[in-house]
């Protein structure tokens, strides 16, 4: 098994029989996705990709109440101080992004709780995306002001059509369950108990196939959905 990091850490990473499990450790935050954390989640995906032993990464966070919460709040007034902080900040989102989509790994999202604003644009940014049957999903950004950047607004386009995503960004609807499958934001819903099981045999799946075939499938879906403008 891999390194395993303290409750200090913001996020965890284990590593046993090819599946590397990233977590985001900010419960008490629900999981926010501050600066820091973004750092981590970069390094802890680098450590997976540089062991070639490693086939799948899932990506979850701590606890059951969120996956990921989103941008961290008490950051933001730091952040929008002036339009160059904003535009670094932006610009160290969209970089993990890329970092998700350029990765060798197939990413698996295990969302035992719920992805709103930033953290459904973290799972977005996954391969696959499992989510329990409660899970709520959606971009409020109508209800709180706030904007997205143009990468994250292509993020949201490559999952569902135009006309849903303006639909969820106009309105700011939260989904759950089919309805959210309907739209790409979940690709399958399961009960809550069987989270883990579906989780782990779908990568147990993934760890037994061919890695470099899987790992070029990817990269070709990506280029692919890019030159469509789908991203």
């Amino acid at each position: 098994m891999g390194a395993a990091y303290g409750d200090n850490d913001l996020v965890l990473f284990e590593s046993a029989a090819g599946i590397a499990r990233i977590t985001i450790n900010r419960e008490a935050k629900r999981n926010a996705l501050s600066l820091a954390t973004i750092t981590q989640l970069t390094e802890r995906l680098a450590q997976a990709e540089n062991d070639l032993t490693v086939k799948v990464a899932i990506l979850s966070g701590v606890g059951e109440k969120a996956f990921a919460a989103g941008a961290d709040l008490d950051e933001l007034p730091g952040v929008y101080a002036d339009a160059a902080t904003a535009r670094k900040y932006d610009d160290t989102f969209a970089a993990f992004y890329r970092t998700l989509e350029f990765s060798r790994l197939p990413i698996i999202a295990r969302m035992a709780g719920a992805a709103i604003g930033g953290g459904c644009l973290l799972a977005l940014a996954c391969d696959i995306r499992i989510a329990a049957s409660h899970v709520k999903v959606g971009f409020p950004v109508p209800r709180i002001g706030l904007m997205l950047s143009p990468h994250e607004y292509q993020l949201i386009l490559s999952q569902m059509t135009l006309s849903q995503a303006k639909w969820l960004l106009c309105t700011g609807q939260i989904m759950v369950g089919d309805e959210a499958t309907s739209y790409g934001l979940i690709d399958q819903v399961v009960a809550p108990a069987k989270l883990d099981e579906t989780v782990d045999e779908l990568a147990r799946k993934i760890v037994q196939g061919a890695p470099l075939a899987i790992a070029a499938s990817k990269r070709i879906l990506n280029a692919f959905a890019r030159h469509s403008g789908l991203e």
